[in-house]
């Protein structure tokens, strides 16, 4: 996806985003991007992935992303140009991503720049919860569940800071320093 006017730009400059799904486990991903670029593609790709390997994509058919999966060397097929039967499912993808993001940054109250916090976090949302008795995304992906905590995004949080630029604080006075939780 792409954002059009410079309002919609992420905190740090991201014009456009990468929404991956797979169809195996449903499991979903997305990251803000800089560019359209096939090396930016790829570069979240491999953030996205981790050590998985690709056996075969589908996208909407972009010159990036082709550059990008050739570069790979993963097997790739695309959407026909002009028919939105054969790109229904990604669409849908990208529109639950872009619908939960925004939900997120409604409720959390935080400014809306921080939609690239918010999209991993509503795609870890997503994978951790089983649906209709099925296992989640992430225990199909993994094999065990989630056990770690899930903060409500845009929480109070106290944190402390690294000793690399250590706060002086008053002797009885809280180490944590407050924040807001972004995933």
């Amino acid at each position: 996806f792409i954002t059009h006017t410079d309002l919609s730009k992420g905190f740090d400059g991201e014009t456009c985003g990468l929404t991956f799904r797979d169809r195996y486990s449903n499991w979903v991903s997305a990251l803000g991007l800089h560019s359209k670029e096939a090396k930016t593609a790829r570069a979240a790709m491999v953030q996205l992935l981790g050590q998985d390997l690709l056996k075969y994509v589908y996208t909407d058919g972009s010159s990036e992303l082709k550059a990008c999966f050739e570069q790979m060397f993963v097997p790739h097929d695309h959407s026909v140009p002009g028919d939105p039967r054969t790109n229904a499912r990604a669409e849908r993808s990208n529109r639950h991503v872009l619908e939960g993001a925004r939900s997120i940054l409604e409720h959390a109250g935080v400014p809306t720049p921080l939609w690239t916090y918010a999209l991993p976090y509503f795609c870890l949302l997503c994978n951790v919860r089983s649906w209709k008795g099925k296992p989640s995304a992430w225990y199909r992906r993994f094999g065990e569940e989630f056990y770690g905590k899930l903060i409500p995004f845009g929480a109070k949080v106290y944190f402390t800071p690294s000793d690399v630029n250590p706060r002086k604080a008053i002797k009885f006075e809280g180490r944590g320093i407050p924040g807001i939780f972004l995933g």
